[in-house]
C-alpha cells in the first residue's frame, strides 16, 4: 500500500511494508487456529522430532508427533508407552484376548487379530485356559504337544496325537469321542461303547446296552447261558 505525504513542503511517497511481529499469545480456546508465529515455531521444533524409537528426546510432543498418543519420553528416549506396543512403524494400544479394539495393530498377542470388535484367536487356534495366548487346535488323529491343543470334546494329547480319553471310544466317524458304558441298560450310539468293559453285551435297536442271543443278564452284567447238567440214567 502507498501514501502520499509532505513533509516541510515536500511532496513524497511513502511505502509501508508488512513487517511480523512475533509475540507469545496464549489462546482460551485451544480449537483457534494458531498464529503464524506458532506456526514457525513448531516447525522449528518438529526438526528435533524422533524419527525412531529409541530417538532422543526432553519432551512427549518429540516422540507423539511420529509414534501417535500412545508414545512418550521415558528415560530420555522415546518410547511405546507402558499399556502400548510397536508394530508397523507406531505405537499402539495394546489389547489382550476377548477385549475391545480398533484394529489388528491393537491386539498383541501371536495369532491374534481384531473381529468383530474384539481380540480373537485366528484360524485354527483358540485360547488356552487362563486366555493369555492362542493355541494350535488340534482334531482326533492330528498332532498336538498337550492336552489344551486338543479340541474335541473328551480327547487329550497321547504320545503326541489327539485321542479320546480313558473310557471313551471313538465314534466311527472318527470326530467325536463317545463314553463307554459300564453297565448293562447304559445309552449307545455304536457296539464298541458296550463291548469295550462289557462281556456278552451288544448296542440293541433301542440304544442301549443289552445282552447277545446265548447270554442272560444278572445284575448289570451278562452271563453266557449254561444248560442245566443231567446226569446220565443207570440201569440197574
Amino acid at each position: 500500500m502507498t501514501k502520499t505525504w509532505t513533509v516541510s513542503g515536500f511532496t513524497g511517497l511513502l511505502v509501508l511494508v508488512p513487517v511480523t511481529v512475533c509475540a507469545t499469545i496464549t489462546y482460551v480456546n485451544s480449537n483457534e487456529d494458531p498464529s503464524r508465529c506458532n506456526d514457525r515455531n513448531n516447525n522449528n521444533r518438529s526438526s528435533n522430532m524422533a524419527t525412531h524409537i529409541g530417538d532422543p528426546c526432553e519432551e512427549d510432543i518429540q516422540c507423539e508427533f511420529t509414534f501417535t498418543p500412545q508414545s512418550e519420553c521415558r528415560e530420555g528416549t522415546c518410547q511405546c508407552a507402558h499399556d502400548s506396543h510397536f508394530t508397523d512403524g507406531r505405537c499402539y494400544e495394546s489389547v489382550g484376548l476377548s477385549k475391545r479394539c480398533r484394529s489388528n495393530r491393537n491386539c498383541y498377542i501371536k495369532n491374534t487379530f481384531c473381529e468383530y470388535g474384539f481380540c480373537t484367536c485366528g484360524l485354527r487356534h483358540h485360547a488356552n485356559p487362563d486366555n493369555t495366548g492362542c493355541l494350535p487346535s488340534a482334531k482326533l488323529n492330528e498332532d498336538c504337544n498337550s492336552d489344551d491343543e486338543c479340541v474335541v470334546e473328551n480327547s487329550r494329547c497321547i504320545h503326541n496325537r489327539c485321542d479320546c480319553k480313558v473310557d471313551y471310544v471313538l465314534a466311527e466317524s472318527g470326530k467325536r469321542c463317545l463314553k463307554a458304558a459300564f453297565w448293562i441298560g447304559e445309552e449307545c450310539e455304536q457296539q464298541s461303547q458296550c463291548q469295550m468293559s462289557l462281556k456278552h453285551s451288544q448296542c440293541d435297536a433301542n440304544g442301549t446296552c443289552d445282552c447277545v442271543v446265548g447270554s442272560h443278564r444278572r445284575g448289570r452284567r451278562c452271563y453266557v447261558d449254561v444248560g442245566e447238567y443231567i446226569s446220565p440214567k443207570r440201569d440197574d
